[in-house]
């Protein structure tokens, strides 16, 4: 079982779930940014997604799965270093489990973090703070490195 003990500091988890709202009201800009650039910088990842990121429901679906991941940094965030995080520590491995089939390896979570701080930076201007930034980074690396902990290397 994965675990995300004590690798994010009270102050990082702050960050995170206080700056959330903000990510929640770009959402229906960022999610198609955050699309645009992943696959303009990583178009080898492009085949892990279904139909439903193409036109005409490529909107509504990077709204959603742009929020979807926000969601699961912030609950990293929020579970990080709590003795109560066994069941997010068992969602993240399911979730992790469900990416092997979409054949996501480890060297594609990088062009994913990069293309969501850059979202996040593109949409909330100077509100993306450098501690901001931080927080959302070691959040994301937390719940990277807590999805494929568990998995066999040949998943990997």
């Amino acid at each position: 079982m994965t675990t995300t003990a004590t690798v994010l500091s009270p102050a990082t988890r702050d960050v995170v779930c206080g700056s959330f709202p903000m990510v929640e009201r770009i959402a229906p800009r960022a999610g198609t940014m955050f699309y645009g650039r992943l696959f303009a910088t990583a178009p080898e990842v492009l085949p892990q997604f279904r139909r439903d990121l193409s036109q005409p429901n490529f909107q509504p679906a990077a709204e959603h799965r742009f929020m979807q991941l926000a969601l699961f940094i912030r609950s990293t965030a929020e579970h990080a270093g709590l003795s109560t995080s066994a069941g997010h520590d068992d969602t993240v491995a399911r979730l992790a489990q469900r990416h092997v089939g979409y054949t996501t390896r480890v060297p594609h979570y990088a062009p994913l973090g990069r293309a969501f701080l850059w979202t996040l930076e593109q949409c909330l201007g100077a509100a993306f703070t450098p501690t901001m930034r931080q927080a959302w980074s070691d959040t994301y690396e937390v719940l990277v490195t807590s999805m494929v902990a568990p998995l066999p290397p040949s998943s990997r």
